[in-house]
């Protein structure tokens, strides 16, 4: 069987009919048992784009090996499988509490079988307050330490923050700069410039700071922590395509006044940490997850911008009412920094003569329209030029309705 498993691997690494010939390979594998097809055909399920993408039968192929994979890889990919399911709806406080017991449960097995990944989500979910346990520090930092063992650059970086940070252990700048220079040599985003500092930032909470009324604005300080911040950028490498914008015939183009990079993350790309993201923004805008659009990264670099533009739709463009659809008016926006530019970048409405400053962790929410579909035309803002840096944001868009992604 394992000839045969390396023979599957190989056909889909080829691509075009081979990799179907593939695939149906990894099926047959896997319906007589095999360990490691298993747990092959149910990554392909859960990280292919629809039709293939399916977390629910990834979820159930793991659940019949699970107990037989010795390396943790089935437990973990199950974590993130329930994380998929448990992320595209809203649930009761019960049911809510129920689903993240069971990610968890299935984090640990995977990290107590030495699995890295398991043990960064499961100390990601205790340090975040998501997972319930009576020692979430203790116990977020003592799987983070075990984890950095291996010199994997989002364990140390991690580990960094908490001795930087003191979050469950003392602080430790010295030590904390050891772990920041290792993330540092694999490039992990941010880690080089903690490790150049000698300053201890102090922790922040998250507070909303109402800035404009019609059409609300509010800047959100620290709603995401520095962890997720690198994170972001780290998932989206290998995807940054040239940004578009929407064309008056709904077509997607290049153009001089949107001058960025950027991703998405559709419900294939997404896992623990994003989707807890998601939910932390659609609780911050009263919105349910199911009016969201996917969420986008963008990076800019020197002298990119974003010019004066509205996220809202025209709905006298035919191309703009196709895009629409039954999920109507994009009614609110999401802007959250992942960095603190050096100069310039920050968020500027003219109407308004309002500016706000592009600071890591931060945010500005915004509405775009009423929720029967009235735009704010005073919610037209800009990506002001980046002038020394770069300047990385993630953005959620909300509609009326539920948006079909």
């Amino acid at each position: 069987m394992q000839q045969q498993y390396q023979s599957a691997c190989t056909l889909i690494k080829n691509g075009g009919n081979e990799a179907q010939q593939g695939f149906q390979l990894l099926q047959k594998l896997a319906s007589e048992g095999h360990v490691e097809s298993t747990m092959a055909l149910a990554k392909i399920k859960l990280d292919s784009s629809p039709p293939t993408f399916s977390p629910q039968s990834a979820f159930e192929l793991l659940q019949s090996i699970e107990n037989k994979d010795l390396t943790g890889l089935a437990s973990y990919l199950t974590g993130e499988a329930l994380s998929i399911l448990w992320g595209g709806n809203e649930w009761s406080e019960a049911d809510n509490l129920e689903w993240l017991n069971k990610i968890q449960q299935h984090f640990v097995k995977g990290a107590e079988k030495g699995h890295v990944d398991a043990m960064l989500q499961l100390a990601y979910g205790y340090r975040e307050g998501v997972f319930l346990h009576e020692n979430i520090n203790d116990l977020g930092y003592s799987w983070l330490l075990q984890a950095a063992k291996t010199n994997h650059p989002r364990a140390c970086f991690e580990l960094g923050l908490c001795l930087l940070h003191g979050i469950g252990c003392a602080v430790s700048v010295p030590q904390a700069k050891i772990y920041f220079n290792k993330a540092a040599e694999y490039n992990y985003p941010n880690a080089a410039a903690l490790a150049r500092t000698d300053d201890i930032p102090g922790s922040r909470s998250s507070k909303r700071h109402a800035l404009y009324h019609q059409p609300e604005i509010v800047e959100l300080s620290a709603i995401l922590s520095p962890m997720e911040c690198s994170y972001l950028v780290v998932l989206s490498l290998p995807y940054l395509q040239p940004s578009k914008v929407i064309s008056f015939s709904g077509v997607g183009k290049s153009t001089e006044g949107r001058t960025s990079f950027g991703t998405s993350f559709p419900k294939y790309r997404r896992d623990f940490v994003v989707i807890n993201v998601i939910k932390k923004l659609c609780k911050v805008a009263g919105i349910s997850i199911q009016h969201t659009e996917n969420l986008v990264l963008l990076k800019y670099g020197e002298g990119d911008q974003y010019r004066v533009h509205a996220d809202y739709f025209n709905d006298e463009l035919e191309g703009h009412r196709q895009f629409m659809g039954p999920a109507g008016q994009r009614v609110k926006t999401i802007v959250c920094y992942l960095n603190t530019v050096e100069q310039g970048g920050g968020t500027e409405f003219p109407n308004l003569d309002l500016r706000v400053k592009a600071i890591a962790g931060n945010a500005v929410m915004f509405e775009n329209a009423k929720m029967n579909g009235e735009v704010y035309v005073d919610s037209r803002h800009a990506g002001l030029p980046v002038l020394k840096g770069s300047k990385w944001i993630v953005t959620l868009w909300f509609r009326q309705n539920p948006f079909m992604q």
